[in-house]
């Protein structure tokens, strides 16, 4: 039997449609398989960029605690670059020994996977994140290497710090004392100005001798703002800001002290208002000049109060003119307060004196300092509009008429020796102390009348004094009037033996204007050859209570090793451990002075590494009872 031709053809066909059919089932399974192999190439790539990625940030935290721990065990960097290399290099090689590991577990797969990742730079961006600016490249291939990636990454990572122990003040030498503070008055005070004496009886100087260590916290670890007075000769002044002061009981504060360190001495803190006249911004910022050219001055040593940390300069107008005065930008709306301020006033006038029937030059005693209170400094729409209260040491007045006339506000001027109506009028001299009230009459006239004065006590020209004026509020036949209280002490007697005059002159005032202060002279002449200048320094308004709390340092300091930690702001309260304290916290310093975590691992006192941003402890640590 044989096959036909055709039906041998159609066999034929069929065959070889079959055997093509299934060489492309194989093409496909082939093209299939290297799919999958690139597919798994492309993920296997996206899984090690995610492993840079996401273990940075871990990783670089944990660099950073170790490097606190280091601190802490061994001591501080030697400088913010140090610190910096160190956690470069320590973060690289983390990260490099992931990707090792991911490079054994790709090769027991079949894959070859290679790399090389470095740390270009780190930065910050605010107080508690840096910034990793990184170069990841790498290769990945598969058995033969005829699927592979390559890829060079450049990118940057942001890493917050999460909680990284404070080395910074558990290796600096910390010491802590409880000083006592006794409300002796039958009502709460608050925000209350408390002032701590320090000397060799009850403070450790060589503990901290420029007083730069300070900080003070109460038993609930709030930060206490302090003002630096006086530090000097083993001898300090302090003065402290506290927040309530029950009537009748004793609250304890604690001195805190981690030397040397950024002083947090501030004045504007602790007062209702203040200025130390050290930044040369005082005038336009806190004080209008209304008259006078007004400058700053340094005296160095020859000042007592002199520290090139706290008190380098003062403010003054020398050659001042008769009338020189700025008057504050600020007011106050307490009922009840107390004006400090150090001044000096000196001058090389004469004036005649008669004696029996002839009249006799002799110098001017005087100092003439004039201290405003009580004042408006728009109380009346002239050229010279302030109208006010003052506390004079030595001056003038004219209780029967015009005392000062203004040449269209470029100077205010005496009127003395005048003639008018053909009588002349004269204005007095006080060589004592005064209170006046002076007030616009007209456009271009001045009241200045002395209202109390007394000659029981002669202030001295050209020497320093504290002076303190008392204004209080009362009720006199249902009317609301100001008690003024004024005195005046020799500052060496205020700063080295604590010891303050009594009040000198009291008088009621019935009409107050307002609540501006001013600072200037009281005294001068325009026709007598000679000059006058004036000085002024830490100007401060605080709270009145009848009696002043009591204060009782007790000496005794105590070393710590305080345990805080760094982390982003939260909430104040948060604990760490079993302690029945809040934690302390840090806050980002705008002033940009304090250290950052850079500097303070290698035990830097203020900021120094140029990419750190500076952050400040706010609270401490209290070492539990």
């Amino acid at each position: 039997m044989y096959t036909s031709q055709s039906m041998l053809i159609l066999t034929l066909l069929l065959l070889l449609t079959a055997a093509l059919y299934y060489h492309t089932i194989d093409l496909q399974q082939r093209q299939i398989v290297r799919e999958m192999e690139a597919t798994s190439v492309d993920l296997k790539s996206s899984s090690v960029e995610h492993v840079v990625s996401t273990s940075l940030s871990p990783t670089f935290n944990k660099v950073l605690n170790d490097a606190s721990l280091k601190v802490a065990n061994e001591g501080f960097f030697s400088s913010p670059e140090d610190v910096v290399n160190y956690l470069e290099r320590n973060t690289e090689d983390h990260i490099r020994s992931y990707l090792d590991n991911v490079s054994r577990y790709y090769s027991n797969q079949g894959y070859n996977f290679t790399y090389s990742f470095d740390i270009t730079n780190i930065t910050m961006a605010d107080g508690f994140t840096f910034k990793i600016d990184y170069v990841f490249s790498y290769n990945l291939s598969y058995r033969d290497g005829t699927i592979n990636k390559t890829d060079s990454i450049e990118s940057s990572q942001y890493v917050t710090v999460k909680t990284v122990l404070d080395a910074y003040h558990y290796r600096k030498p910390t010491y802590i004392m409880p000083i006592h503070i006794y409300n002796p008055n039958n009502e709460n005070l608050t925000d209350f100005q408390v002032k701590i004496i320090l000397d060799e009886s009850n403070f450790d100087f060589s503990i901290d001798p420029d007083g730069t260590g300070l900080k003070f916290i109460d038993e609930n670890n709030n930060y206490i703002p302090y003002w630096i007075e006086y530090w000097r000769d083993s001898r300090a002044i302090i003065w402290i800001k506290i927040p309530e002061l029950e009537a009748n009981q004793i609250i304890t504060v604690y001195l805190i002290s981690t030397y040397p360190r950024l002083s947090e001495s501030n004045g504007n803190l602790v007062f209702e208002l203040f200025d130390d006249f050290e930044y040369n911004r005082s005038i336009g910022i806190k004080w209008n000049n209304l008259y006078g050219d007004w400058k700053f001055y340094n005296f160095g040593n020859n000042y007592l109060l002199y520290n090139p940390l706290y008190n380098r300069q003062v403010i003054g107008c020398e050659n001042a003119p008769p009338v020189a005065r700025i008057i504050s930008i600020n007011n106050i709306s307490l009922k009840n307060y107390i004006i400090e301020v150090v001044a000096k006033g000196n001058n090389t006038y004469y004036i005649k004196k008669k004696v029996w029937w002839w009249w006799e030059e002799y110098p001017y005693p005087a100092p003439n300092i004039m201290i405003g209170y009580l004042a408006d400094p728009h109380w009346y729409t002239t050229l010279h509009p302030d109208a006010f209260y003052t506390f004079d040491l030595g001056g003038r007045y004219k209780n029967d008429g015009y005392a000062l006339t203004t040449d269209y506000m470029r100077d205010l001027y005496w009127l003395d020796e005048v003639k008018r109506k053909r009588r002349r009028t004269k204005v007095e001299n006080f060589e004592g102390v005064m209170i006046c009230k002076e007030y616009p009459s007209s456009k271009i006239h001045n009241y200045r009348e002395k209202i109390e004065g007394t000659n029981a006590v002669l202030p001295e020209k050209n020497k320093w004094y504290i002076i303190k004026i008392l204004i209080t509020e009362k009720e006199v036949d249902g009317s609301t009037v100001k008690e003024v209280k004024g005195t005046y002490t020799p500052l060496e007697d205020y700063i080295l033996y604590n010891y303050e005059n009594p009040w000198l002159i009291t008088k009621t005032i019935e009409e107050p204007y307002g609540n501006h202060f001013l600072l200037g002279t009281s005294w001068g002449d325009h026709d007598l050859d000679g000059n006058q200048e004036v000085y002024f320094d830490n100007f401060r308004v605080r709270k009145y209570a009848p009696q002043e709390p009591y204060v009782s340092v007790t000496g005794n300091m105590i070393r710590i090793y305080p345990l805080i930690y760094i982390s982003p702001p939260r909430a104040y309260g948060t604990y760490y451990g079993e302690g029945t304290n809040p934690n302390p916290y840090f806050v980002e310093d705008p002033s940009g002075e304090h250290p950052s975590i850079v500097d303070m691992l290698a035990g830097r006192d203020k900021r120094e590494w140029k990419y750190g941003y500076s952050i400040k402890l706010i609270g401490f640590y209290l070492p539990e009872k």
